[in-house]
């Protein structure tokens, strides 16, 4: 079968961890696939206007014959949780005033031939380039593309050939987890797609806000939930770290320290988790605003009552403070607005997860945030 692996972490033996088939792990989730990244922009999950940019996507073949002829779809999409389809009008902003689910842009590429494995190195032939299809094949976003959402970007990706997989059209939906479709059937997850979406939020202002899109849930009428999963350290896995030192003002000094460089003389300040909490709010268009410490700590209760179970449903009784979607029927724009009151070179990492009422994982948004300065 040929996939790309969600926890590749430089080891070449697709025997470890995910095997494209049932993935059921949270370190990392689905949506935070190691194997797809961005070039040409300021990190491997954001651009900026006019960046050149193309898609990468590390193909792994766990079977024990060479494949030929690999086809690699990919597009980026505005940060999302929840499903989404991939033709949903490529050009969607540029002609339907943004549709929530539309794609910015896709891509496509291919792997003459792909040897059992993942590979190793970046520059390895299980990595293939995806160019637009015309023109120069690169994409370069524009300021109305990027404005709500500030350049982070969702990157899906499909890999098929003549023997498994397919090409996908306007109608599919992106398997990256099963899901429960609109006559109520459980649609079960394909291993050949994969998801990235992870955003990376530099800066040295005490607030750090960004845009995303929450999609319905193809089963009419029935609520939703956005769970608020604090990290802590453990947040901080091999494609964090990747993306990390991704950025031009990230320097990596071995596998697990990362400093901010001095400028002007002044020393190197290392990267370091914060012990605070979230603070800060989510605001939803339709159903306010929503404080993050109150919705982490209902998340948090809510998960240890689970007892390590993948589904965490919703209790009347018990989770006042959860985010409760009532009968969300179209996408809706939810703003994050984080507080950080931490010195310089602090990190915090959070989940967004959305989940079925009766606690099922549709889908997620990992977002890492980064003191780059001394905070005004």
């Amino acid at each position: 079968m040929l996939y790309f692996k969600i926890d590749y972490d430089g080891n070449p033996d697709p025997s470890t961890g995910d095997q494209g088939g049932n993935y059921t792990s949270t370190a990392p989730p689905f949506w935070d696939n190691n194997s797809l990244w961005l070039v040409g922009g300021p990190s491997q999950t954001s651009v900026n206007v006019n960046n050149q940019v193309q898609v990468k996507t590390r193909v792994t073949n766990n079977g024990d014959n060479q494949v030929g002829a690999v086809h690699i779809q990919a597009w980026v999409f505005q940060p999302f949780v929840g499903l989404t389809q991939p033709g949903k009008a490529i050009t969607a902003l540029h002609e339907t005033n943004g549709l929530p689910d539309g794609s910015l842009i896709s891509f496509s590429g291919s792997l003459a031939n792909l040897a059992h494995g993942s590979g190793a190195d970046v520059p390895d032939p299980h990595v293939a380039i995806a160019g637009t299809p015309t023109g120069s094949g690169y994409w370069g976003a524009s300021q109305q593309e990027l404005d709500t959402y500030g350049g982070h970007l969702c990157i899906v990706a499909n890999v098929y050939t003549s023997q498994e997989g397919k090409l996908l059209n306007t109608e599919d939906y992106f398997a990256t987890t099963s899901y429960v479709d609109s006559n109520g059937v459980t649609q079960p997850r394909d291993g050949h797609h994969g998801q990235r979406n992870i955003a990376l939020l530099p800066s040295a202002q005490p607030k750090q806000v960004m845009g995303f899109q929450v999609h319905p849930p193809l089963l009419q009428g029935h609520p939703t939930l956005l769970d608020i999963h604090a990290l802590g350290s453990v947040g901080i896995g091999a494609g964090e770290r990747w993306l990390l030192q991704s950025r031009a003002n990230v320097t990596k000094i071995n596998n697990r320290q990362f400093v901010i460089p001095g400028l002007r003389g002044k020393p190197a300040t290392p990267l370091s988790y914060s012990r605070k909490g979230l603070q800060g709010t989510l605001n939803l268009e339709r159903f306010g605003e929503i404080d993050l410490a109150e919705a982490s700590k209902a998340t948090k209760t809510a998960l240890k009552r689970s007892d390590g179970a993948m589904k965490v449903p919703f209790s009347t009784r018990n989770d006042g403070a959860r985010i409760r979607l009532e009968s969300l029927a179209e996408s809706q724009t939810a703003t994050i607005t984080l507080q950080r009151d931490d010195a310089k070179g602090s990190m915090q990492a959070f989940d967004i997860v959305q989940r079925t009422e009766d606690g099922q994982i549709l889908g997620g948004l990992r977002m890492l945030s980064l003191v780059t300065g001394d905070l005004d």
